[in-house]
């Protein structure tokens, strides 16, 4: 007993669980795309009017950590961004501002401050690219469903009603505490917590929220 309360920490062992998630996305298509192409090249458009790009940055950009400092990344050597945000941010010269950019993260305009070597200073302004307002209302519509028909239900089936109903396909993963849930290359937010802090076997969870779309897990 003594070697055991002296080393506990050694039997200790995360919770495991096994959940079902069903997932309404918020999908954007080609013309969500060009939509938000066009408004990046519109506000290129006011800064080369004009317009200080730091004021346009703190009133437009989705990156919220540079934004209130004027769309500012600081600087840095190669390596700190995405291989296509190098590569426009690489092709400037000091003072130009890019063209929209598409990575990952949405639309970018850069514009580079100063190079000294591979020693970039930068601004950038994102804009993320959202659902039009008639798919997002549809998208809303399909999460009201789920969350009618399964949310916080204490009945399993009504998990599979949903499932059927709104022809989502089930995903099924383990879950271990204090980890990330991610599916094929997704993150699933909100799934540990919910999962290790009093849900019981067969119970759905409130619908959950996030960037990417809406999530139920049972």
């Amino acid at each position: 007993m003594t070697y055991y309360d002296t080393h506990k920490k050694l039997f200790d062992r995360p919770g495991t669980g096994k959940v079902s998630i069903l997932i309404v996305p918020r999908t954007v298509n080609g013309a969500d795309s060009a939509a938000v192409r066009a408004r990046a090249l519109a506000l290129r458009a006011r800064i080369l009017g004009g317009e200080k790009f730091e004021d346009v940055a703190k009133a437009e950009s989705a990156d919220s950590t540079s934004a209130v400092n004027g769309g500012a990344l600081g600087k840095g050597p190669k390596g700190r961004f995405v291989p296509t945000f190098e590569t426009a941010a690489n092709a400037l010269k000091p003072g130009e501002i890019s063209q929209p950019v598409l990575t990952p993260f949405g639309y970018h305009l850069i514009r580079l401050d100063e190079r000294k070597g591979d020693t970039l200073t930068l601004h950038h302004i994102l804009l993320r690219i959202q659902q039009s307002d008639s798919a997002a209302t549809r998208t809303d519509r399909r999460a009201d469903s789920l969350s009618r028909i399964a949310a916080s239900s204490d009945q399993p089936s009504k998990f599979d009603e949903a499932a059927r109903e709104l022809h989502i396909p089930i995903l099924r993963s383990a879950v271990v505490e204090g980890n990330a849930l991610t599916i094929n290359g997704q993150f699933i937010p909100s799934v540990g917590p919910w999962a290790f802090q009093g849900a019981r076997p067969g119970e759905t969870s409130e619908l959950f929220d996030s960037e990417d779309g809406y999530y139920s897990i049972r």
